[in-house]
């Protein structure tokens, strides 16, 4: 899988989605952008996208997919 560069968080993803968040606790780390707010994440993509609780701050750099996932 390819990914993009890493953007600083004064720069907000184009796309609505789950994408891996630069956390220095934890790595891999995923978090959900619903095109206005960031929402706690998790260990997958997954259980990210599952997450309904919008965070309040944001200090982490972030990543997506370098090209969209084909459908299967």
């Amino acid at each position: 899988m390819e990914y993009s560069p890493w953007f600083p968080r004064n720069i907000k993803p184009v796309h609505r989605g789950v994408y891996e968040i630069g956390e220095p606790y934890a790595s891999p780390w995923f978090r959900l952008w619903d095109g206005k707010n960031w929402h706690y994440g998790s260990r997958t993509p997954k259980l990210a996208k599952k997450i309904d609780v919008r965070l309040y701050s944001f200090d982490a750099n972030w990543r997506g997919l370098a090209h969209k996932p084909k459908a299967r």
